[in-house]
């Protein structure tokens, strides 16, 4: 590799090394209109606005974000001779493209419509399967996986769904373990009630309080 290109690629490894910037700049290129506040960034990162301010002031001097001013707000969005480089770093599509396809979300319809044959029809499935990749992309940045976590969303709110109908009997109790700064005590908790009690209870995670990386 040339020292131009090794340069450009250090640039691009140094952009994403951050994960808080990583995760700032994947909410950015998420959103419909490609821009964000600082005090919208916080609100779904979970963390304080100054430090999210010192994180967009880094990228703001590094060029890879701008700076708007609309009034008592300011308005970041990816610098457009950045963007693509962003977008192939972070491996997700621009704002407003389609963060899968049409054949894969037919094909996981289709999987799951066997799977709870006699319990839902197909055009409830398909409305569960839509319904939960549209709450993903809401919520989340997208990902080369995002058709596969829609799947097990919907697979997840279906079983919550025919656990309690009538034909089940709905009497298995729902567990939720809820845990903070991604301590991984939820999905502990959650695999040893799995182990003790089986299918006698449905067993759901949860975190709150996101920290900027995987506890260890």
């Amino acid at each position: 590799m040339h020292k131009g290109g090794a340069d450009a690629a250090a640039g691009g490894l140094a952009l994403i090394a951050d994960p808080t910037r990583a995760r700032m700049l994947s909410l950015i290129v998420a959103r419909p209109d490609g821009r964000a506040t600082v005090t919208e960034l916080a609100d779904e990162l979970g963390l304080r606005q100054p430090t999210v301010s010192h994180h967009a002031k880094a990228l703001l001097d590094d060029g890879v974000l701008v700076r708007r001013p609309d009034g008592r707000r300011a308005w970041y969005s990816v610098a457009p001779d950045h963007l693509d480089r962003v977008t192939e770093l972070l491996d997700m599509p621009t704002a407003g493209s389609r963060p899968d396809d049409e054949a894969a979300i037919e094909r996981v319809v289709d999987d799951l419509a066997t799977r709870f044959a006699g319990t839902f029809g197909r055009e409830t499935v398909e409305r569960y399967v839509r319904e939960s990749r549209d709450l993903l992309a809401e919520r989340t940045g997208v990902s080369k996986r995002f058709t596969s976590r829609a799947a097990e969303f919907a697979a997840e709110r279906l079983a919550a769904l025919a656990a309690q109908s009538p034909e089940s009997g709905g009497t298995a109790p729902e567990v939720l373990f809820v845990c903070v700064q991604n301590a991984g005590r939820s999905q502990m908790a959650a695999a040893i009630l799995r182990h003790l009690a089986g299918d006698r209870v449905h067993v759901r995670t949860a975190g709150s309080e996101p920290a900027d990386a995987v506890s260890a």
